[in-house]
């Protein structure tokens, strides 16, 4: 049963988690049916037409984690700052992604300044996203395995896709490319889920007073 914990600290958290599942499983089924086939439905412009949009209900979802977690003991500073990193990568990533899908390279766009901003973007969300796995691991209020949802954030995106590029060169299987939309998709749906249930709420907080 959902908490009401949940709700008066997190009241739109979750919704915005499971946005962003959703968004991942509809950009995934309309590449596989190609239905449309227009261009802007194609795998490799699934980050231009569908990259905003996720990357803020994303962060829409990292806020509701932020603040189920906040004033728990072993969140601090760490978690608060895997957070930030987490948040200013999505967007940056999610802004940059939708300007260089419109844009010539060679043209008038910094092309290749906006491909090297984006990658240290990325980098700088991955990193943010550690640091939020170990500060869940730490302040241990979602139960297992949601806790470890950050990590799962954190391995489906550059290890993953690394991964699932190389095999496909390999071995040519197509469903490696629509592994990653699908299994994101999953995994935002668990923490929307999660953030709704209000599943380890009855943690005890450590609250300023309680010093």
């Amino acid at each position: 049963m959902r908490g009401a914990f949940a709700f008066d600290a997190d009241p739109g958290g979750w919704l915005a988690a499971v946005s962003a599942g959703a968004l991942y499983f509809l950009g995934a089924i309309l590449i596989i049916l190609n239905h449309p086939p227009a261009y802007l439905f194609t795998r490799q412009d699934l980050p231009g037409v569908w990259g905003l949009p996720i990357g803020l209900v994303m962060v829409g979802g990292l806020a509701g984690l932020h603040a189920r977690h906040t004033g728990y003991p072993g969140y601090g500073p760490l978690g608060t700052t895997g957070f930030l990193l987490a948040v200013g990568g999505l967007l940056v990533v999610a802004l940059l992604e939708t300007l260089l899908s419109s844009a010539v390279p060679g043209g008038a766009f910094p092309f290749a300044a906006a491909v090297v901003a984006t990658g240290m973007a990325s980098i700088v969300a991955e990193v943010g996203m550690l640091f939020l796995w170990v500060a869940t691991l730490r302040a241990a209020v979602l139960p297992q395995p949601w806790r470890t949802l950050p990590l799962v954030f954190f391995l489906l995106d550059i290890p993953f896709t690394t991964l699932a590029g190389g095999l496909f060169e390999t071995v040519g299987v197509t469903a490696l490319l629509y592994a990653q939309p699908l299994l994101l998709g999953l995994g935002w749906g668990l923490l929307g889920y999660a953030l709704w249930s209000g599943i380890g709420a009855g943690v005890q907080r450590r609250g300023a007073s309680a010093r």
